[in-house]
């Protein structure tokens, strides 16, 4: 069964194999993933070495599909913590499981496999990519447990991870120090530049 991942790893394939004419650094490679996306690109960061996630799509198969910095904007970590998640969004769960059918092709308990291969949370190991993980503390959609869960296997396995908790916000935020704070990342690992990258929670705006 194709998976999002294939098409992601294919993508990363063809900039690799078409780096030199592209004007690209094909050894330093970052991808910044939104709700969805950031699912996508938690899974480039740790499933460098899982074959089973590589796929076959494209012309470049054999090229090296890894990234070496991750940013993931509250990204969906682990889809077996869902039926525990979804009680605390209850009005979610019925639109999460739709949308979870479509992408698995069957409920969570008859494609528990699949999910789990799908999960970011099943690959972590040492030698992964280094993530920043903004996600918000009133994420309705997307629990933060998710994040806290990426936060542990991550520091469990030695991978660098800052998480920057987004105090107040909810799925689909903007946030400007936030999207400084991802720049700063990627200097710091795609470019080489010594840039520190603060982890103090960013507090939402009250509203008016």
């Amino acid at each position: 069964s194709d998976l999002p991942i294939h098409d992601a790893k294919a993508a990363i394939r063809w900039l690799r194999a078409h780096a030199k004419e592209l004007g690209l650094d094909g050894s330093r490679m970052g991808v910044v993933g939104v709700s969805a996306g950031g699912t996508i690109a938690v899974l480039l960061g740790v499933a460098g070495d899982v074959p089973a996630l590589e796929g076959d799509v494209g012309a470049n198969v054999g090229v090296d599909s890894r990234v070496q910095a991750v940013a993931n904007l509250y990204g969906r970590i682990n889809f077996l913590a869902e039926p525990e998640s979804a009680r605390a969004a209850p009005d979610q769960a019925v639109a999460l499981n739709q949308r979870l059918r479509q992408l698995f092709g069957g409920t969570l308990d008859e494609k528990r496999d699949l999910a789990r291969m799908a999960s970011p949370i099943t690959h972590v190991s040492a030698g992964d990519a280094p993530v920043i993980t903004l996600h918000g503390t009133a994420d309705a959609l997307v629990p933060i447990a998710q994040a806290e869960e990426l936060d542990a296997g991550l520091h469990r396995a030695g991978v660098e991870h800052r998480f920057i908790r987004m105090i107040g916000f909810g799925h689909g935020f903007q946030n400007a120090e936030g999207n400084r704070r991802v720049r700063e990342f990627f200097d710091r690992h795609l470019r080489g530049i010594a840039a520190e990258v603060s982890v103090a929670p960013i507090v939402a705006p009250a509203k008016k």
